[in-house]
């Protein structure tokens, strides 16, 4: 299930009062889909680890009072029973819980108990977990079935659209997105091995954004970016970083679009829409859009697509209406 789809699913699971599980690779987006669901929603997000966990931190610890003994709860569990205030209660990497945490669970998830030890959740708690699968090399325990039987589950897959929608909507690199719409199977490879190696998945390419960003020199930035892809995906995003700072020089659109040069290479086309994004809010609409006309058409619907994920003031201008038009037919538009 895409992103979008996963946040609807489990914001309407959770409304009637079941708990849900999401499943999928590391780095996809899971923890983000709960955070992303508590915000939008308004709701405090409490997030509890239980492969750290102790299966009294979901039962309380025992205590003598007035002659007997009672499970007395604490930390997250004693807010969760007290609390008046819509909470999202988010269980990360869950498969990785020893049995006996994933036993004192048991009962909290059920949806017709939601209680231990006489101790009950309150009814403004929903319960949302999200782990990784036995494939994916995590030090995943597995799962007691009838934990896996408290929950209804689904599990979450990427989407090259979605996600440079997202990712340019929230201020990443353009040119992370411009490779990634040359090379879409790169935004999430599986390989998971125990070496000391990375590999591309959505929460790393973000990282990759915030390196860039820091300003490393050409050796570190090497290192860094291999490091967080794996040798073969970091060295090409580097390779097509060195074609980026190799284009024409397009800060000449703003004074004259018509002799700047077009390069042919598809790959510099791609950089050429991820740096003329960048550019566009320095550019004069009409003099932007005079150049763009000028590459081949689905380099063309590639910026325009950028833009409307990243940049609304440009897609304000009476030239991206005009250029709307005239491009119908490629947009699917036309009648």
């Amino acid at each position: 299930m895409k992103f979008q789809e996963a946040l609807a699913t489990s914001e309407a699971l959770l409304a009637q009062g079941l708990s849900v599980l999401i499943s999928g690779p590391p780095g996809i987006g899971k923890s983000a889909l709960a955070e992303t669901l508590a915000r939008r929603r308004g709701w405090r997000l409490v997030t509890s680890q239980p492969v750290i966990s102790d299966p009294t931190d979901f039962k309380g610890l025992p205590f003598v009072i007035d002659g007997h003994a009672e499970f007395l709860p604490f930390g997250d569990l004693f807010d969760l029973i007290q609390t008046t205030e819509d909470t999202l209660w988010h269980f990360d990497d869950l498969i990785q819980a020893p049995a006996a945490v994933q036993a004192a669970l048991m009962q909290l998830v059920h949806p017709n108990c939601r209680q231990l030890a006489g101790k009950r959740l309150s009814d403004k708690v929903r319960i949302l977990a999200c782990t990784n699968r036995r494939q994916d090399r995590a030090g995943g325990f597995g799962f007691l079935e009838p934990l896996k039987q408290r929950f209804v589950s689904f599990s979450l897959e990427t989407d090259h659209a979605e996600w440079t929608r997202w990712a340019l909507g929230n201020g990443l690199d353009p040119y992370i997105a411009a490779y990634l719409s040359w090379r879409p199977s790169h935004l999430l490879v599986e390989q998971p091995t125990p070496d000391l190696a990375g590999s591309p998945n959505p929460r790393n390419w973000d990282w990759c954004s915030q390196v860039l960003g820091a300003g490393l020199k050409a050796g570190a930035l090497y290192e860094v970016l291999t490091g967080v892809l794996g040798q073969a995906v970091g060295a090409e995003f580097i390779s097509f970083l060195q074609v980026s700072s190799s284009l024409p020089d397009l800060s000449q659109i703003g004074v004259a679009p018509d002799s700047v040069p077009v390069p042919s290479d598809p790959v510099t086309l791609y950089a050429v829409a991820g740096s003329l994004l960048g550019r566009s809010d320095q550019l004069p609409a009409p003099n932007l859009f005079r150049y763009i006309e000028r590459l081949p058409e689905e380099f063309q619907v590639l910026f325009a697509s950028f833009a409307s994920s990243k940049n609304a003031g440009i897609c304000a201008t009476q030239s991206f209406a005009d250029w709307t038009i005239h491009h119908q037919q490629a947009l699917g538009l036309h009648t």
